[in-house]
C-alpha cells in the first residue's frame, strides 16, 4: 500500500492529481490546503509521497517545516515559482523533484514514479 498527501489550496488541483495518484496505484490518497494543519496530518499519516503545489511565500515556508519533520516522505512540488527560491531557501536537496506548472503533465507523472517507485532524485 502506498500512501500520499497532497497539499493544495484548489481543489479543482488536488482533485486531478488525485486521479493520476490513483492511476499510478496509490491506495490511500489525503488531501490538505495549504496550512499549518499540514504538518500534523503529514505527521500522522507518514506519506511515502507528499505533492506540493508552492504559490507564495508562505508556502515555502511551510515547505521548509515539513521538511524538518520526522518522516521519510518524499516531496515533489510543483509551482510557478523560480527555482531560484528553492536554492535561497536551501530546499533543493530537500525535495525530489521541482515541477514547473507550465510542464505537461507527464512531467509530474514521471516524478511520482521516478519518487515513489524508485527514489531517484528528479529536479
Amino acid at each position: 500500500m502506498q500512501r500520499a498527501l497532497i497539499i493544495d489550496k484548489h481543489p479543482l488541483v488536488r482533485l486531478a492529481l488525485y486521479d493520476l495518484l490513483t492511476n499510478e496505484d496509490f491506495t490511500e490518497i489525503s488531501e490538505a490546503n495549504c496550512n499549518e494543519d499540514v504538518l500534523k496530518h503529514a505527521h500522522q499519516l507518514r506519506p511515502e509521497l507528499i505533492i506540493m503545489g508552492i504559490n507564495q511565500y508562505a508556502e515555502l515556508i511551510l515547505l521548509q517545516k515539513l521538511t524538518f519533520l520526522p518522516i521519510t516522505s518524499k516531496i515533489l512540488v510543483y509551482t510557478a515559482v523560480s527555482k531560484a527560491h528553492f536554492y535561497e531557501h536551501n530546499l533543493v536537496a530537500s525535495v525530489a523533484a521541482i515541477i514547473c506548472k507550465t510542464e505537461q503533465l507527464s512531467a509530474m507523472r514521471d516524478a511520482i514514479r521516478g519518487a515513489a517507485l524508485d527514489g531517484r532524485r528528479i529536479h
